[in-house]
């Protein structure tokens, strides 16, 4: 059996187009995509992907359903109706390009803050998510008895989530490919709707 192309060391079982002949399992699993710029095509790449993939879907799940508790306990029905709604204007607006910066998001969310404080503080920069949120929640706030101090701490405490996600060395996936496939394993029926462009809802965690 002939040796790697990489390290030519190991048996090469792989056929590698990039490298013109056979490549290792272990070079093919340390460089593909790094060292070796692979074909957007080869099937370990795609399959590497898809674990990745899967294996980061199911960190952020218990990452989120863990927070979500403790909010819970914390705020109760009122701050998780506000991050539900918070999560829902965020998929309906980036499910279709999950790979969405985190930070896209939480310069949205600091908008909100900013918003819900009492002290006004003039800004250059209106981030266009930014706008999205404020306008669905001052709508759902007008109508509803969340006070400003519940719904301004649970924001913040979603920032947070956010970033503390972001910088995990065992998230492989962004906020928003994990908040898009959260809402479309738990609620279903709502991802049909937003997708199908239909009325919003407020999501409800049971």
């Amino acid at each position: 059996m002939a040796k790697c192309n990489f390290c030519h060391q190991r048996k090469g079982k792989r056929q590698c187009p990039v490298l013109k002949g056979v490549i290792c399992a272990l070079c093919c699993g340390e460089n593909r995509g790094n060292k070796i710029q692979c074909h957007v095509d080869c099937h370990y790449l795609n399959q590497h992907g898809s674990y990745q993939r899967e294996r980061g879907t199911e960190y952020f799940f218990k990452k989120r359903g863990a927070f979500l508790r403790s909010l819970y306990k914390k705020g109760g029905d009122k701050a998780i109706n506000i991050v539900n709604l918070l999560d829902m204007l965020t998929y309906s607006e980036f499910h279709n390009n999950p790979d969405t910066p985190d930070m896209v998001v939480i310069e949205g969310l600091e908008y909100v803050k900013q918003k819900l404080s009492p002290i006004e503080t003039p800004t250059n920069f209106v981030p266009s998510f930014g706008e999205i949120l404020w306008d669905e929640l001052d709508d759902y706030l007008s109508n509803k008895t969340e006070d400003t101090d519940i719904t301004s701490e649970t924001v913040d405490k979603n920032i947070a989530f956010i970033k503390e996600f972001s910088n995990e060395k065992d998230a492989t996936i962004c906020f928003v490919a994990g908040i898009t496939a959260f809402i479309e394993r738990f609620f279903p029926d709502i991802a049909t709707n937003i997708q199908a462009n239909k009325a919003p809802q407020h999501i409800i965690i049971p």
